[in-house]
C-alpha cells in the first residue's frame, strides 16, 4: 500500500483524476491516498522523535552516578547502565540475566518481595541494603510491565547519621549521668532539657519541669539584670539560690552560657549544689575568728606580762648600773657582774617577745644602707667568746671584706640571734661565723656541731614558741625568718642529725663606701661646765629611783615625777627647763608619757629632746607609740645604751 500511496503520489494525479472538484469515484479515492500518504508521514515522524528520545535518555542513564537497572515482568533486565554494570555484574553485560541472581544473598529476598509488590501495585518500593561493604538505597518504579530499579550510594550518608547518632548518644550520657544540674533554656526562661542531675537537685521530675518557667526553680532568674545576653557567649559563673520541690533553699553555682541556632536564643545551664562548701567556708570562718580571737588573747597577755615584767626589770638595770659606779674594787663586784649577765639573759627573751609584737604591728620599716660585715663580726665575736668560752666551745670567725645592702641593726640582729641559737644547742665542738660568695650575694654562714636537726622538724623550729627540751621557747629563729623576710633576704638551713646544722642568710652585696669622721657625744656636762638638767617621769617609784641614781651617777642633775602636771609644778619650783625629758608610755589615771611630754613643751614654749620608755608589746600600743612622733625606747634598755640616748638628745 505504500509502494502505491508512493506511486500514486509521483504521478500526474490531475491528468488521471481529471479537472479540480471532479466528484467521480477516481477523484475521491485519489483524495484517501493523499490523507493516507500524511498520516504514514506523521508516524514515520514520531518514531524518530522517540527513537532519538531513547537514545539521549539511555545517554542520560549512562552518565548517571545511580546504578540504573530497567527489568521485565520476569525480572530480567532489559537495560543496564555501565554503573550498574560494575555494581551487580562487574563491568559485564547484564541484558538478560535474572537481575535477583544477581544480588547477595541477604540481598535477594527481600529484592523479590518488593519486585512483585511494585508491579503488582504500580507503587514505588525502597529500601536500604549494603552492598560491597557500601549502602545503597534501592527504589523500584513501575513502568507499565517493566520495573526501573535505582541504587544510590548512601554510605557518607549513612556514616554521617551513624556520627550524629554517636554524638547525641554521648550527649545524653553525659547529660544524665553528670553530678551538676544541666537546664537548656530559651529566651523566654522555659526549660527544654533537664537532666537527672537537677532531678536530684531540684526533686522535681522531668516531666514536671520541662516546658515550665526555670524561676520556678531558681527564683531569682538565670540572667542577672545588668548583664546583656549578648556578653554570656563565653560565660558567666556567679552563685544563685535555688528552690527545691519541697520549698526549702539550695545554694547553687551557676556556670551560664548563651548561644544561638540561627534564630532563636538558648541557655545552658550548670549548677552545682554548694551546700557542703558553704559549711565548709562558716566552718573556716568560725575556726578563723576563733583563732584570731585566741591570737589577740595571745598577744594582750604577752603584753601584760611583758609589761609587768619589764617594770622590775627595768628597775633592777638602772640600780645594778647604779651600784656598779659604787661597788668599783670591792669583792661584791664580781656578784653584781654576774647578776648583770643574768639580768641581760633575761632581757634577751623580753626583747624577743618585743621583737615578735613589734613585727606583727608592722611598725619595724628597714633603713637599707651599705653595712660592712667584718665590724659586725668583730662586735658579736667579742661579745659572744666569753659565752662560748664559758660553755666549753670554739667561736672562729673567718675574717671579711665584704659590704651587704641592709638594714645593719636588723642585720645584726639576724645574726646576733642565729648565734645566740647555735651557742645554745651546741654540746661539743664550736661555732663558725663567716661568709661564702655566689656572684652578686653571697651567704652569712653560721655553723655548729651540735647534734643536727631531723628533717620533719626543720620547718618546725621557724615557729614561735617551739620548745627544745630545757632550752626555752623559741623566739630566736621566729624572729629570723620574720626579719629576713622584712629585708627581703632568704634565710635556708641545711642539717643532718649528728652532722650539726648550717644557717645560711643571702644578702645583697655592696660596694664599700667612702670612711666616715665619728665623734663621741658628751655626757652629763653642758659646754660651759654645768650639769645638764634631766626629767624623768614614771608612776613606778622604783623605776624612778633606779633611774635618778644611774643618772645621777653619770653627772646629771635631775628631778623626778609620777605624772605630767607633778613635773610641771617641779620645774616651776626649781625655775629651769629640762635638757632632756625621759617620760613611761603609760601613766595614772588613764594619761600617757605623749601627752605628759606635749603639755610640757606648751609650758615651757619649747620643742625639748623627748624620749619614750616604754614596756608594752601590744601591738596597738606600739602603733600609738610609734605616731606619737617622739623617740622611742622599749624596756628593758640597758645603761650603756641609755646612757648614749640621752647624750645624744642633750646635744640637740
Amino acid at each position: 500500500l505504500k509502494r502505491v500511496v508512493e506511486r500514486w503520489s509521483a504521478g500526474d494525479r490531475g491528468a488521471r483524476i481529471g479537472r479540480p472538484g471532479d466528484r467521480s469515484e477516481i477523484g475521491a479515492l485519489g483524495l484517501a491516498f493523499d490523507a493516507m500518504a500524511q498520516e504514514l508521514q506523521v508516524r514515520e515522524q514520531a518514531r524518530d522523535a522517540a527513537h532519538a528520545a531513547e537514545h539521549r535518555m539511555a545517554a542520560i542513564l549512562a552518565a548517571s552516578t545511580d546504578a540504573v537497572v530497567e527489568l521485565d515482568h520476569e525480572g530480567r533486565v532489559t537495560f543496564a547502565n555501565d554503573k550498574a554494570a560494575r555494581l551487580f555484574g562487574d563491568g559485564g553485560d547484564l541484558v538478560g540475566q535474572v537481575f535477583a541472581a544477581l544480588l547477595p544473598p541477604g540481598v535477594a529476598e527481600p529484592f523479590a518481595a518488593r519486585f512483585r509488590d511494585a508491579l503488582d501495585r504500580g507503587e514505588p518500593e525502597e529500601f536500604e541494603t549494603r552492598l560491597g561493604g557500601d549502602w545503597y538505597a534501592l527504589r523500584l518504579f513501575a513502568t507499565g510491565d517493566r520495573l526501573a530499579v535505582y541504587a544510590q550510594d548512601v554510605t557518607r550518608r549513612k556514616e554521617d547519621e551513624r556520627a550524629i547518632r554517636r554524638a547525641v548518644e554521648r550527649h545524653r550520657s553525659l547529660l544524665e549521668t553528670a553530678a551538676d544540674a544541666i537546664l537548656l533554656v530559651d529566651a523566654k526562661g522555659t526549660v527544654h532539657t533537664y537532666n537527672r542531675g537537677a532531678e536530684r537537685i531540684f526533686g522535681h521530675g522531668p516531666a514536671d519541669a520541662v516546658g515550665t518557667d526555670v524561676r520556678r526553680l531558681i527564683p531569682g532568674g538565670l540572667v542577672p539584670e545588668p548583664l546583656s545576653p549578648d556578653r554570656l557567649a563565653d560565660g558567666v559563673a556567679r552563685e544563685v539560690e535555688g528552690r527545691r520541690r519541697d520549698g526549702l533553699a539550695v545554694p547553687l553555682e551557676l556556670s551560664l552560657s548563651a548561644w544561638s541556632d540561627g534564630g532563636d536564643q538558648f541557655f545552658t545551664a550548670i549548677l552545682r549544689d554548694i551546700t557542703e562548701r558553704k559549711r565548709t567556708e562558716s566552718a573556716l570562718r568560725r575556726a578563723k575568728d576563733q583563732a584570731e580571737r585566741a591570737n589577740r588573747a595571745k598577744s594582750r597577755f604577752l603584753a601584760a606580762a611583758s609589761h609587768d615584767l619589764r617594770q622590775p626589770v627595768q628597775s633592777l638595770f638602772f640600780l645594778t648600773s647604779a651600784l656598779g659606779e659604787q661597788t668599783q674594787g670591792t669583792p661584791g663586784h664580781g656578784t653584781l657582774k654576774t647578776m648583770q649577765q643574768a639580768l641581760e639573759a633575761l632581757k634577751r627573751l623580753l626583747d624577743g617577745l618585743l621583737d615578735i609584737s613589734k613585727l606583727d604591728a608592722g611598725v619595724v620599716e628597714p633603713v637599707t644602707t651599705t653595712v660592712a660585715i667584718q665590724p659586725l663580726f668583730e662586735r658579736l665575736a667579742a661579745e659572744y667568746a666569753p659565752e662560748a668560752a664559758r660553755r666549753g666551745l670554739t667561736l672562729r670567725v673567718v675574717p671579711t671584706t665584704l659590704h651587704a645592702r641592709s638594714d645593719p641593726m636588723l642585720l645584726e640582729r639576724v645574726v646576733r640571734n642565729l648565734l645566740d641559737n647555735a651557742l645554745r644547742y651546741t654540746g661539743r665542738g664550736g661555732v663558725l661565723l663567716g661568709v661564702r660568695r655566689s656572684r652578686r650575694r653571697f651567704h652569712i654562714a653560721v655553723c655548729d656541731s651540735g647534734a643536727g636537726i631531723p628533717p620533719d622538724r626543720q620547718e618546725d623550729i621557724f615557729e614561735e614558741f617551739t620548745q627544745h627540751r630545757a632550752k626555752g621557747l623559741g623566739l630566736g629563729l621566729a624572729i629570723v625568718r620574720r626579719l629576713c623576710a622584712l629585708l627581703g633576704h632568704s634565710v635556708a638551713l641545711r642539717s643532718r642529725p649528728g652532722s650539726g646544722s648550717t644557717f645560711l642568710v643571702t644578702v645583697p652585696a655592696a660596694e664599700p663606701p667612702r670612711p666616715a669622721v665619728t665623734t663621741v657625744p658628751a655626757v652629763g656636762r653642758t659646754e660651759g661646765g654645768g650639769c645638764r638638767l634631766v626629767l624623768i617621769i614614771d608612776d613606778e617609784v622604783i623605776i624612778l629611783m633606779g633611774l635618778r641614781a644611774m643618772l645621777e651617777g653619770w653627772g646629771y642633775e635631775v628631778i623626778a615625777a609620777t605624772a605630767g602636771d607633778e613635773a610641771i609644778r617641779l620645774l616651776d619650783e626649781a625655775g629651769r627647763r629640762p635638757d632632756v625629758i625621759l617620760a613611761d608610755y603609760r601613766l595614772r589615771h588613764g594619761k600617757t608619757g605623749p601627752e605628759a611630754l606635749r603639755a610640757i613643751h606648751a609650758h615651757c614654749r619649747a620643742s625639748i629632746p623627748s624620749i619614750i620608755l616604754t614596756g608594752d608589746t601590744a601591738p596597738e600600743r606600739i602603733v600609738e607609740a610609734q605616731r606619737s612622733g617622739f623617740a622611742i625606747l622599749h624596756k628593758p634598755v640597758s645603761s650603756h645604751h641609755l646612757k648614749q640616748v640621752v647624750a645624744e638628745a642633750g646635744k640637740r
